[in-house]
């Protein structure tokens, strides 16, 4: 995380920084390309910044908690604890 984050990025106090769309793309490990998509198609949360786009980084983790299949296992122990 340190390596996406510039080290003189501006912080104000205990805020997180805001990720540019090259950033998030290393973020998430996908192509910037991938990020637009998912920007356009509303499946990702935006902050505009005197018109440019920048991410929190609670919502790409929210992103990818959305987009999170259960394993096998994890759905049959949902299924199991159901029935009883």
């Amino acid at each position: 995380m340190d390596k996406i984050i510039s080290k003189n990025m501006p912080t104000a106090g205990s805020r997180t920084p805001l990720l540019s769309i090259k950033e998030s793309a290393a973020y998430l490990n996908v192509s910037p390309r991938t990020i637009m998509r998912r920007i356009n198609s509303s499946e990702i949360a935006i902050v505009r910044v005197f018109g440019q786009i920048r991410f929190k980084i609670e919502d790409l983790e929210k992103f990818i908690a959305d987009n999170r299949i259960p394993s096998l296992s994890e759905q049959r122990k949902v299924i199991n604890d159901g029935l009883s």
